[in-house]
């Protein structure tokens, strides 16, 4: 008897280990998760009056691709203005903060998502004894 209850028992916990993974499969994805491309950029510096320069993405000296992954990593190369970027970190959002961490520094960017194609954020920086205030905001459109 003892041997069938461990069989059975058995079976049950490998069963219910099936449907654990079943239920994590249906789990939806971050709208986050994929290929995304630079559509622009927007640097504000808080001066009197502000001053605001705008890149538009034209696919030779100003362009960037953004990955993230469903394991919470990201990464990106391109170029602002002619000016080579890339990096890469770990990344996780809440209803409206994207929360980026590369070398070891976070960023907290405010962002909008008005459907699973576009996203745009930003992120202000006071001003302090050496340097004005800013407001960066990128805009994406998915490329996947």
């Amino acid at each position: 008897m003892s041997k069938y209850l461990k069989i059975l028992l058995f079976s049950l916990m490998a069963f219910m280990g099936c449907e654990d993974d079943k239920a994590s499969e249906s789990d939806p994805v971050n709208p986050f998760v994929g290929t995304w491309s630079l559509s622009s950029v927007a640097a504000t510096i808080y001066t009197t009056p502000a001053q605001t320069v705008t890149f538009i993405a034209d696919g030779e000296t100003t362009y960037e691709t953004l990955i993230f992954t469903e394991s919470g990593t990201f990464s990106y190369q391109g170029a602002i203005d002619g000016d080579m970027v890339s990096g890469s970190g770990t990344w996780s959002s809440t209803d409206d903060i994207l929360t980026y961490v590369e070398n070891g520094q976070t960023t907290l960017w405010t962002y909008e998502m008005p459907n699973n194609d576009e996203w745009s954020c930003y992120v202000e920086t006071p001003e302090n004894d050496t340097s004005y205030g800013t407001r960066t905001e990128y805009s994406w459109v998915r490329a996947d």
